[in-house]
């Protein structure tokens, strides 16, 4: 494959223990949206930006400033659609207490048009026309609305971890993670029905 372009981010400052990182990103048709996180010494926070298609060139960046020196500020994942940019989001507070959101932010600038707090670290998220589907770290498969992320149905199957999710015609399909009580851990595939929530089955990594 030809490389089309590149954009250079700033390099990480040792001395200040200034980085970026993390790594997701969406896209639509002319824009791409990228989230992870910055840290520094003075501030830390999650990191978001919308970039044109055509050369990288960035329309906005948003970096929620929170505990200096605290790492795991992050966006986790997004999904895109006309509407608006939805992202899983967790924030750090000054103690290092995890602040855990589902927010929606608008395309333009990427203010935050509704945020709601999460009782687990979402991680994984995808849309279709009738809603959003969040997974994450608290053995949660969940579905919720547009308006403002309200719950429309919720699972939880048992598994330890929810790494990440993917909506389909058919179904929506989670790639989790099991703590088994030998201490062993081991990776599964799920499918849930997109209307109920309901489990419709999994496949253990060994059945594989």
């Amino acid at each position: 494959y030809e490389l089309i372009w590149a954009v250079n981010k700033p390099a990480p400052d040792p001395s200040f223990d200034h980085y970026e990182y993390g790594g997701c990103c969406v896209a639509d048709t002319l824009f791409m949206y990228t989230g992870g996180g910055l840290k520094s010494l003075f501030q830390t926070g999650p990191l978001v930006e919308k970039r044109r298609l055509s050369d990288g060139s960035a329309v906005w960046s948003l970096q929620s400033g929170t505990a200096p020196g605290l790492g795991g500020n992050q966006v986790f994942d997004l999904a895109v659609d006309a509407n608006g940019l939805y992202c899983a989001t967790v924030y750090r507070s000054d103690f290092g207490a995890e602040n855990r959101q589902l927010e929606k932010r608008l395309l333009s600038t990427g203010a935050v048009s509704w945020g709601l707090v999460l009782n687990y670290t979402p991680v994984g998220i995808d849309i279709d026309e009738t809603g959003i589907y969040v997974c994450g770290f608290n053995a949660q498969v969940q579905k919720r609305n547009f308006t403002d992320g309200g719950l429309i149905w919720a699972n939880t199957p048992g598994s330890t971890k929810g790494h990440d999710i993917k909506v389909g015609f058919d179904g929506v399909y989670v790639a989790t993670e099991y703590n088994w009580a030998s201490g062993s851990t081991g990776g599964a595939v799920e499918k849930y029905d997109k209307d109920s929530g309901a489990l419709l089955y999994r496949v253990y990594r060994a059945d594989m």
